[in-house]
Parts: C-alpha cells; sequence; structure tokens
C-alpha cells in the first residue's frame, strides 16, 4: 500500500523504508530493524498474486471512500485492445 501511495518502485521504496521512519512504522518495522530489499519485494508481489493484489485495493479504495479521504474523480479505462467501427 505505502509503495502505491508514493508512486514508488521495489528500489525507490526499499530506501525509503530504510531512511523514513514514519514508513518503517507504517508498514510495522521498529526503528532499528532491518528493512527488506527490492528483491523480497518483488518476490512477495509475484507470491500474492496480481488478482489477490486487486482485491486489496478495491477493499483499501472502498475503505478511504467510506470515510471521505479520497472521491473518484475520474476514470480511467485502459483500452487499447477495443476494436472499433473504424478499424473494420
Amino acid at each position: 500500500m505505502l509503495q502505491w501511495m508514493e508512486n514508488l518502485n521495489d528500489r525507490e521504496l526499499e530506501r525509503f523504508l530504510r531512511e523514513n521512519v514514519s514508513g518503517k512504522f507504517f508498514c510495522g518495522f521498529s526503528l532499528l530493524e532491518k528493512t527488506p530489499d527490492h528483491t523480497y519485494l518483488s518476490h512477495l508481489r509475484f507470491k500474492i498474486g496480481q488478482k489477490r493484489l486487486a482485491k486489496l485495493f478495491r477493499k483499501f479504495n472502498a475503505q478511504l471512500k467510506a470515510q471521505g479521504l479520497i472521491a473518484e474523480e475520474f476514470s480511467f479505462v485502459e483500452a487499447s485492445q477495443i476494436i472499433s467501427k473504424t478499424n473494420l
């Protein structure tokens, strides 16, 4: 969630957790606890799987919306695979 909220790639998240106390506490690490490296984060995301991650993000967004912390102003749809009438 932190990686998504802060718009970080795996290497940036590794550095963020190593250097940012609030990031460590958000993720449940103690001040002096060693944080995971970027390869661990990548492997973990692969093990969780795309469907489970999507489900987690939907639940997270629903909770934020319910508390009034975010609002859905725009909806983006990836439509590169849609065949239009002009292509036919």
